[in-house]
């Protein structure tokens, strides 16, 4: 399994996790609601991946409408 553990800031409303593979191609898509981020550390499950196939993949870390912070996530098998 994969799993991101975040830090988010305590006056974000709205955070939005978007992976993306190396052509710009949107795979998977979660955003949580105030009512999801009433604590300050979060958890993402990204345990989907196992059905993408290998290859590089970027997580796109979106609060409350501006991009935060992409991470590189590399799928070797």
């Amino acid at each position: 399994n994969l799993n991101v553990y975040l830090i988010l800031s305590s006056k974000a409303k709205r955070v939005a996790f978007v992976l993306y593979d190396a052509s710009t191609r949107m795979v998977y898509q979660k955003v949580l609601g105030a009512n999801e981020l009433s604590r300050q550390y979060q958890t993402l499950d990204l345990s989907m991946t196992k059905a993408l196939p290998p290859g590089s993949y970027f997580l796109k870390v979106i609060c409350d409408g501006v991009a935060q912070q992409t991470i590189k996530l590399v799928k070797a098998r």
